[in-house]
């Protein structure tokens, strides 16, 4: 299909990740193969699909913006320390992961801090 270089190349020209990428293609490529015929306005309507994932994405942000902390290195990684969380991983490991990965020391308990302060829940 297509080259790695070209799907990033598209992720930035649409403003998506990998993800929503895939998720819009295949959504778009259903909604043109139940239309009767391919004609233009057939081809504009789906880029409401288009929309429809931006509106997600940017709900999603709105969510993560909201979070507060005065840590710099917790602000930072917000989004990975929330994911790591909700995939339940606890404060000591999460801790040990952004020293890992990111070479950051932040404690225990500031990450516990920061998560019952934003009531943030696990799912499931």
């Amino acid at each position: 299909m297509f080259s790695k270089n070209k799907r990033k190349k598209y992720e930035r020209l649409l403003g998506l990740d990998e993800d929503e990428l895939k998720s819009f293609l295949k959504r778009y490529s259903y909604y043109l193969k139940s239309q009767d015929e391919l004609s233009p306005n057939a081809i504009l309507n789906g880029f409401f699909i288009l929309a429809s994932i931006r509106d997600e994405k940017d709900k999603i942000e709105a969510l993560k913006a909201k979070y507060k902390s005065k840590n710099k290195y917790i602000i930072k990684y917000r989004d990975e320390i929330i994911d790591l969380y909700k995939n339940g991983l606890g404060y000591v490991r999460i801790s040990k992961q952004l020293e890992v990965n990111h070479r950051v020391k932040v404690s225990k308990s500031s990450i516990e801090r920061f998560i019952k302060t934003n009531e943030i829940m696990r799912d499931g």
